[in-house]
């Protein structure tokens, strides 16, 4: 759940803004091609000492800060270029073609992201109705009945279906009753309360 709020959150920053102004304006081309590997060499490399336990000494540490003002720098240097660019440039906007180019991006991630929510939830579902087809102290005659009960019961809520089977203990039980399927999700309830699961 907390990937797709992070989807939400991240389409819908201030930021963005900052990003659709520098990605408005390029450099000229000379200085793209310096500036790309530049910027790629300088945050691998300070990348390299940040993960590299052995490196994580006093020395090793003001060169990690050093590319990091080396890289901020560059970064409010091309967000500097870009702004200065789109300010003199304001007069010849049309702001309204402007303001659908940076809000159509985030539009369409936000309006996927039930999509992808949804296929999620499937592939949830599918996976707990693979593991209990092949038990086989199910009865047949209640299978069906399970699947609908399981689906009323968690709906839409992927952490409630991926806890299904081990907070109901279904793995434990014969199914052979209406009662059998009853006791499943008073076991769930249970098992929430005490373990504090999907609060």
């Amino acid at each position: 759940m907390k990937y797709f709020e992070n989807i939400i959150k991240d389409n819908v920053k201030i930021v963005i803004i900052l990003e659709f102004i520098i990605n408005l304006y390029n450099f000229p081309l000379i200085c793209e091609i310096i500036l790309i590997p530049v910027i790629s060499f300088l945050y691998l490399f300070k990348m390299s000492f940040e993960l590299k336990t052995k490196y994580q000494n006093e020395n090793y540490k003001s060169i990690i800060k050093l590319l990091n003002i080396i890289t901020a720098v560059i970064g409010i240097y091309i967000l500097f270029y870009s702004t200065i660019k789109f300010l003199s440039d304001i007069k010849n906007i049309v702001f309204l073609d402007l303001f659908k180019d940076l809000i159509l991006p985030s539009i369409l991630s936000i309006m996927f992201v039930p999509y992808v929510y949804l296929f999620v939830l499937y592939a949830t579902y599918e996976k707990v109705f693979i593991i209990l087809k092949y038990k086989k102290t199910i009865d047949d005659k209640y299978r069906f009945l399970l699947y609908f009960r399981i689906i009323l019961f968690c709906k839409f809520n992927i952490i409630k279906v991926n806890n299904f089977i081990n907070y109901s203990k279904i793995m434990y039980n014969y199914i052979k009753s209406k009662d059998d399927i009853n006791l499943l999700f008073k076991n769930y309830k249970t098992n929430v309360i005490t373990y504090d699961v999907d609060k």
